[in-house]
């Protein structure tokens, strides 16, 4: 009975909460998508929320662990916004899009509202299938084995040869910003910059674009050294204020600088930054639960609603805030609209097919990626073809969703096999992050579990080649800078 208190005391979310305010909106959005039921083009719009709800229902085993894996809780929150918020949205914005409207007929929408259903539920049976691997608390799902009372590594000195490789990294990443002073503000932000604060000069973002120029390759390089730094350093500092005798206030400022840091500084993706800076605080929140669990809930809270505002504020706030937040929205969430752009591109362009896949993910290695494609002759990448299609030859910025691009490959049967491997990355990740006995791969893997969380819905596999790529340098770093195990 004690344990069952302590583990309802540190499971960070009211399950049952949530759901009744999902149940709610998703029943709202159900409701208001009625109102189209008549128009032929959006006439299907309330399978998305009638599906998410039927989910929400019946896969019950899913909602009692989800939210206490990482990776579930994005999935199913992800599938939330595309599934019952998106259609309220739509209804409420006018079904404003930035796809152009030649783009999205009424056949196209149908089969979109079907696939996302069937993607859902899909990917809902693999979730309840991995589901008994965890427990409805996110403290006991993550917390280190314990060890004579002590926690593994965290009395230890971190290695000499980890240092050094840290040092080097940074290093690396000051001669560069020597090199040229422009470099920082090309490519890092803050993530409250304005959109004037952000841009990146087109020659530094790959050998192919950047020619023979070994600066622009180095500065691309750059880019992955911050990366590893965001993944390896965090957790090394949190072991050393572990070891160092330190006042509550000392260590509670020390550890919010990190995570203020982790959240503030970007590059390449500001989303990316966010992963980096939760990951940290569920370090933070394993090592001190009782003393910072109800600040870092309030963190999370604040946090939420900010990312709200975000939005909000970057879609307008006029008198179009609705047709722009739902353009926004649907762009950022793989909503409904995508999905008929990526099936209705793929029906009537040429270059799709499962031909696609090798340079999807040869594009995607750094550095090489695009050259590498180029003198293999291998054509063009899924995205590129969704893209200008979309536009007879100008690129729209759009990523096709994972779910359009297994239709792509594969056909309308085969379509969920995409978000789905997605899916299966997440939870191994998960799972490896839940099994670790150390805080420097146990930050890895949480930050590896939620990007391929992520590129179940709101990106897709290529996107997730960088994310694998990254993932496993930064394990061979701490490998050979530390000597830890990496579990397979």
């Amino acid at each position: 009975m004690a344990n069952d208190t302590i583990i309802d005391r540190r499971t960070i979310l009211n399950i049952g909460g949530i759901q009744i305010v999902m149940f709610f909106i998703t029943l709202t959005s159900f409701c208001v998508s009625l109102i189209d039921i008549m128009e032929p083009m959006y006439r299907f719009s309330f399978l998305q929320p009638l599906g998410f709800g039927i989910g929400l229902l019946a896969f019950q085993k899913i909602w009692k662990y989800a939210f206490a894996k990482i990776s579930g809780a994005i999935i199913l929150t992800t599938y939330f916004v595309r599934m019952s918020v998106l259609p309220l949205m739509a209804v409420l914005g006018n079904h404003a899009a930035i796809i152009p409207e030649g783009l999205l007929n009424a056949e196209s929408y149908a089969i979109a509202n079907f696939l996302s259903v069937y993607e859902f539920f899909v990917v809902s049976i693999f979730l309840m299938s991995r589901a008994k691997n965890s427990c409805g608390s996110i403290y006991d799902n993550y917390t280190l084995q314990l060890a004579d009372g002590q926690m593994p590594h965290l009395n230890q000195r971190v290695s000499f040869l980890l240092k050094v490789m840290i040092v080097g990294m940074i290093a690396y990443m000051l001669y560069i910003f020597k090199s040229d002073s422009t470099v920082i503000r090309q490519n890092f932000s803050l993530l409250v910059g304005t959109p004037k604060d952000w841009y990146v000069r087109a020659g530094y973002r790959s050998i192919y674009d950047a020619g023979e120029g070994v600066l622009g390759v180095m500065v691309t390089l750059t880019l992955y050294v911050f990366w590893y730094i965001q993944a390896i350093v965090p957790p090394v500092l949190l072991i050393r204020i572990r070891e160092r005798r330190m006042s509550g206030s000392a260590r509670t400022l020390a550890i919010f600088t990190i995570a203020l840091l982790l959240f503030m500084i970007t590059s390449g993706t500001k989303m990316h930054s966010l992963e980096c800076g939760f990951s940290f605080l569920i370090l933070v929140y394993l090592c001190y639960a009782e003393r910072y669990e109800n600040t870092i809930k309030r963190i999370a809270v604040v946090g939420a609603i900010a990312a709200v505002l975000g939005v909000m504020a970057k879609s307008g706030l006029d008198g179009y805030g609705f047709e722009n937040l739902n353009k926004v929205l649907s762009s950022y969430f793989g909503g409904v609209q995508n999905i008929a752009a990526s099936v209705y591109t793929v029906d009537h362009f040429d270059g799709f097919g499962i031909k696609n896949i090798l340079p999807d993910v040869i594009n995607q290695v750094p550095l090489f990626g695009n050259r590498l494609r180029s003198m293999l002759h291998l054509g063009n990448t899924t995205n590129y073809l969704f893209n200008h299609s979309l536009t007879s030859g100008a690129s729209l910025g759009q990523i096709i969703p994972a779910l359009g691009q297994g239709y792509s490959y594969f056909g309308a049967a085969l379509s969920p096999i995409v978000p789905l491997i997605a899916a299966a990355f997440a939870d191994h990740f998960d799972s490896n992050a839940m099994r670790s006995d150390s805080l420097i791969l146990k930050n890895i893997y949480l930050i590896a579990a939620i990007m391929m969380a992520r590129a179940v819905v709101t990106t897709n596999m290529m996107s997730a080649v960088v994310y694998l790529f990254n993932t496993y340098v930064s394990l061979l770093i701490v490998h050979i800078g530390y000597g830890i195990k990496i579990r397979r």
